[in-house]
């Protein structure tokens, strides 16, 4: 349940867990908090640290920015055998799987004359005298 979490989460992080994790070895790992400056830039009172909540929302942000502007790609996978043990394929088991996975149908279109996919400007260019 998310209801009150916002709430549960409005305390700051402790100053040293901050440090901590600032100073770790790990790359990674340090640059998991960003550095917060004490004081206003104007030099003014010191700025209000973000809390856990804040935090954990910009980092949600960054990521869902980040997901948006990444291509998806599918890898299938094909078992060999179904026990899963090495060095044995299993024929029958591996072409069901082949098969569902729409792979044999496209063997099948390409050996019938269709083996490469043109863009449009590449169609047009090829068959503009027809």
């Amino acid at each position: 349940k998310t209801q009150g979490w916002l709430e549960k989460n409005s305390d700051t992080l402790k100053e040293e867990a901050s440090e901590a994790l600032g100073q770790s070895k790990d790359p990674f790992i340090a640059t998991l908090l960003p550095k917060v400056v004490s004081t206003d830039s104007t030099g003014g009172p010191p700025k209000k640290k973000p809390s856990v909540a804040k935090h954990f929302q910009k980092q949600l942000s960054e990521l869902m920015a980040e997901l948006t502007n990444t291509t998806t790609n599918f890898v299938r996978c094909i078992k060999p055998n179904m026990p899963a043990t090495p060095k044995i394929i299993d024929n029958g088991h591996v072409g069901l799987q082949l098969e569902s996975a729409g792979v044999v149908q496209t063997v099948a279109l390409k050996r019938q004359g269709y083996p490469i996919r043109r863009t449009i400007p590449q169609f047009v260019q090829a068959f503009l005298c027809l």
